[in-house]
């Protein structure tokens, strides 16, 4: 899926995706507690950025725990931006900035640089990772949580099965790989964790809708342009309720990868 295809996508769920961020929502507070329990008390004022902001549902935490500090947010969608300025109290001392390439358009330094559910779209983690290096002050903090490889595991098994030509070969970050891609930077490992998470819907049209109405329906996800017809959903649908059905309803997988880093 090409870049303008993707930021297309995110524009069009940005109306959608806060209501549906079940997942994100649990991870960006699992990597706010870490950030609190981890990352020592920062400055006063001190200056924070986010990557890849959605449409707030991490940015409204930043704000509540760092009520003092100069929030810069980040994100590849004007309109996703847009809703973090609706859905963040205190916006009068908040930042938002249109990054269309994930060059990070900003100037530094800042205290603390942080992202929840967003690295994983992002296509060169080098490139990004360097340059946090250089907005970071010395010191300094670097805390994510993204989506690795195994994350909706049981929609790439089915779209294999059902439609082999329309799926991705392309797939989530290793795991390994993006500690090792990020410690090439020049930043130090502090702590790193690998949680799994199963969510259960109550079927599997409500869990397409779900991850629909969050943008994630093509790309490393799922299938390639122009996606599943009708009766590819069909099959795709009859494949989830044969094979992950449960008493509670239909299960998905995802795995992140909690890390913090220190310059």
């Amino acid at each position: 899926m090409s870049r303008p295809r993707a930021l297309h996508r995110f524009d069009r769920a940005a109306d959608t995706y806060h209501a549906a961020a079940d997942v994100q929502s649990a991870v960006a507070s699992h990597l706010m507690e870490l950030v609190k329990a981890i990352v020592p008390s920062l400055p006063a004022p001190s200056r924070i950025l986010e990557i890849g902001a959605g449409t707030g549902v991490y940015s409204r935490l930043l704000r509540k725990h760092f009520p003092e500090a100069a929030v810069v947010v980040t994100d590849t969608s004007a309109a996703m931006l847009d809703r973090v300025r609706e859905n963040v109290s205190g916006s009068d001392n908040l930042v938002t900035v249109l990054d269309r390439d994930g060059r990070l358009p900003v100037s530094g330094g800042f205290h603390l640089v942080t992202s929840s559910s967003a690295l994983h779209w992002i296509p060169h983690l080098d490139r990004l990772s360097r340059r946090v290096a250089e907005l970071l002050f010395p010191g300094g903090w670097f805390a994510f949580a993204m989506m690795v490889k195994g994350t909706l595991r049981e929609i790439r098994e089915a779209v294999m099965r059902i439609a082999p030509r329309k799926a991705h070969t392309r797939n989530l970050p290793d795991p390994h790989g993006v500690l090792r891609t990020v410690a090439a930077s020049g930043l130090r490992l502090i702590h790193q964790e690998l949680r799994g998470r199963q969510v259960t819907y109550p079927s599997t049209w409500e869990m397409l809708r779900r991850i629909h109405a969050q943008g994630v329906t093509g790309g490393i996800y799922g299938t390639r342009p122009p996606g599943l017809n009708r009766g590819e959903l069909v099959r795709l649908q009859e494949y989830c309720d044969e094979k992950f059905a449960g008493p509670e309803g239909v299960r998905l997988s995802y795995r992140i990868l909690y890390a913090v880093f220190c310059r």
